[in-house]
């Protein structure tokens, strides 16, 4: 019996274990200033079809950064958990899902946070 030289005969080669990362920065931006948000609240969700799955939240550190790492494949969408008394909704860039492939092992996005009208002296 030959051996397939694509797969030595067994499937192991066909079957690939990506993990993949994905980083996210959450800014304050006040006209000129930007600074960056430590204590936000960020979710990450697998899509799947029509309803996301939660897969976990972390909160930002001083740098505003959470960093998901280890995820398989698949594709994801970021969500920051804002005050709606005290915040706008918040603005993601390039977009708020990413998705995680063998092509694509790491992602970024960056959410852009406004104070509303009026709340920036309550906020501080």
């Amino acid at each position: 019996m030959k051996k397939n030289r694509l797969n030595n005969g067994n499937n192991e080669s066909c079957q690939q274990h990506i993990k993949g990362k994905i980083v996210v920065v959450s800014i304050l931006h006040c006209g000129q200033e930007k600074t960056y948000l430590e204590g936000a609240k960020i979710n990450i969700y697998r899509l799947n079809g029509v309803c996301p799955i939660f897969v976990k939240s972390c909160l930002t550190d001083k740098s505003g950064k959470v960093i998901f790492n280890n995820l398989p494949e698949g594709c994801y969408r970021i969500i920051e958990i804002v005050n709606k008394n005290y915040f706008q909704k918040p603005k993601y860039i390039k977009w708020n899902e990413v998705c995680i492939s063998s092509e694509n092992t790491e992602g970024s996005i960056m959410i852009v946070n406004k104070l509303k009208q009026g709340s920036k002296n309550k906020f501080k």
